[in-house]
């Protein structure tokens, strides 16, 4: 999965900045690296800290989340370990977010705290809808498509 999303994210050979925690992934680093070199497609991958602790860094998100400046898509499906369909994103708020402190994991949270945390927050690129649009637009025209330039012109009620 972390492949397929940074291969989707990759834009005009820039790829996605990819962050791990040191802790946490110390295992995966050898096993990803390993893969890379399989399939001959590489990426950078940045290695963080735990400066502070884990509440101290999902609390830090209630001011954002509390100014309405996190999106959250409607719906995120996928086959989960027991190979159930589920719906992560109903499975996170019901599970993590509600019940967030007395929840029984907070590891959605604790990864999504990392918008505001000083080490990573600062190098994360959020796309404008505007970049969106030309990223799309630009893809369609590798593969063919011809757009026509039209100029838009307002017009006064009368």
């Amino acid at each position: 999965m972390l492949f397929q999303l940074v291969q989707r994210f990759t834009y005009r050979n820039r790829k996605p900045i990819v962050f791990y925690e040191k802790v946490a992934m110390q295992s995966d680093i050898v096993h990803i690296q390993y893969v890379m070199n399989q399939r001959n497609y590489r990426f950078a991958i940045n290695s963080v800290g735990a400066s502070t602790a884990k509440g101290q860094r999902i609390d830090a998100l209630e001011p954002i989340f509390r100014k309405r400046r996190v999106w959250l898509c409607e719906d995120a499906w996928h086959y989960n370990w027991e190979g159930a369909r589920e719906d992560m994103m109903t499975s996170f708020i019901q599970q993590e977010y509600i019940p967030y402190p007395f929840c029984a994991h907070d590891d959605a949270l604790d990864s999504l705290s990392r918008i505001a945390d000083t080490e990573t927050g600062s190098q994360m690129v959020f796309p404008d809808p505007v970049s969106v649009e030309y990223q799309i637009r630009s893809m369609l025209e590798g593969r063919g498509l011809k757009f026509e330039n039209i100029t838009y012109v307002e017009y006064e009620s009368i």
